[in-house]
């Protein structure tokens, strides 16, 4: 399991949560939001710079029919690495 906060400046202060199947995302809002994305539905991502945010780094998954894009601060950048490369390797060994 990969436990990550992504964000430290964003109001959203994200945490991403991997199980080996499904990446879930947190955001401290007042609504309790949170997105679930079974590997099985994640079409690409990518962890990327960015000209301009909140944070320098943004990772986005492209699923079908969503696009899940969270910002990525330079001091979780090490574990958001380990996080794309743990759903990548899961959206290779999963067979649906």
């Amino acid at each position: 399991m990969i436990e990550v906060r992504l964000t430290s400046r964003s109001v959203l202060k994200t945490i991403a949560v991997f199980d080996g199947h499904v990446v879930e995302f947190f955001f401290d809002e007042l609504r309790g939001g949170s997105r679930r994305i079974h590997v099985g539905h994640v079409k690409s991502l990518d962890l990327a710079p960015v000209a301009h945010g909140k944070e320098p780094y943004a990772l986005t998954i492209h699923c079908e029919y969503q696009i899940v894009a969270v910002d990525v601060s330079e001091d979780a950048l090490p574990r958001a690495k380990e996080l794309v490369a743990a759903i990548q390797a899961a959206m290779q060994s999963v067979s649906l």
